[in-house]
């Protein structure tokens, strides 16, 4: 099992965001760091995005073990990227490699996204962070054996690696070990890094957040 660092941690890139519109010709090659071709990522800013939250589950920890239905929707207005959180699984079970791990608690949230079409950056489920009642942000987890585990319990793994070309939609599910075991408040975030544009933009650092479990 390994975290991966979201994309708002990975401040020493060098591009920019290129408009889809520029030069003509196919997009850019994605980035194997990021999933995204020309960002330029500054030090994230205090900056709060918005989102809307149709329904979270008020399911704390004893619903643990099954699946909570939630319908919570994150979107980055700048790079058009949409996310739907659909269900959440908390207190799945951490498969033998992940044994070092299990003082936490895994969660599974199952997710759509599409990706904005404006910018030839894609989507990357690495830019989601799960926030705790405490305010601490656990990013992905991931790896074969967890990635086996969840799919041989009916909860299908986001395809592609997570990552989506520009303007592509996709579904499934991503994982979390959350540091604070049966948290009584759980948080999906939309976390967009300080970047720059082609066409000379500085969109600031934002969170776009959906409450899950309240």
């Amino acid at each position: 099992m390994r975290r991966i660092p979201s994309l708002a941690a990975l401040g020493a890139l060098t591009a920019t965001l290129t408009l889809t519109g520029c030069g003509g010709g196919s997009a850019p090659a994605q980035s194997s760091a990021t999933g995204a071709t020309g960002v330029t990522a500054a030090t994230p800013a205090s900056a709060t995005g918005s989102s809307s939250a149709a329904a979270a589950s008020s399911a704390g920890p004893a619903a643990a073990g099954g699946k909570i239905a939630v319908n919570g929707t994150l979107d980055d207005p700048a790079l058009g990227d949409h996310v739907v959180a659909q269900a959440v699984v908390r207190d799945f079970p951490f498969p033998a490699s992940m044994s070092g791990a299990s003082s936490g608690e895994l969660v599974l949230v199952q997710i759509s996204a599409t990706a904005g079409t404006k910018y030839y950056a894609g989507f990357q489920t690495t830019s989601l962070e799960l926030v705790t009642a405490d305010g601490t942000e656990n990013t992905l987890s991931d790896g074969d054996d967890l990635g086996k585990a969840m799919a041989a319990a009916g909860y299908t793994p986001f395809p592609a690696g997570g990552a989506l070309d520009t303007g592509k939609s996709g579904s499934g599910w991503v994982a979390f070990d959350d540091y604070q075991k049966d948290s009584p408040k759980l948080t999906l975030r939309l976390k967009r890094p300080a970047l720059s544009t082609s066409d000379g933009q500085n969109l600031p650092a934002a969170n776009f957040d959906v409450p899950l479990v309240k």
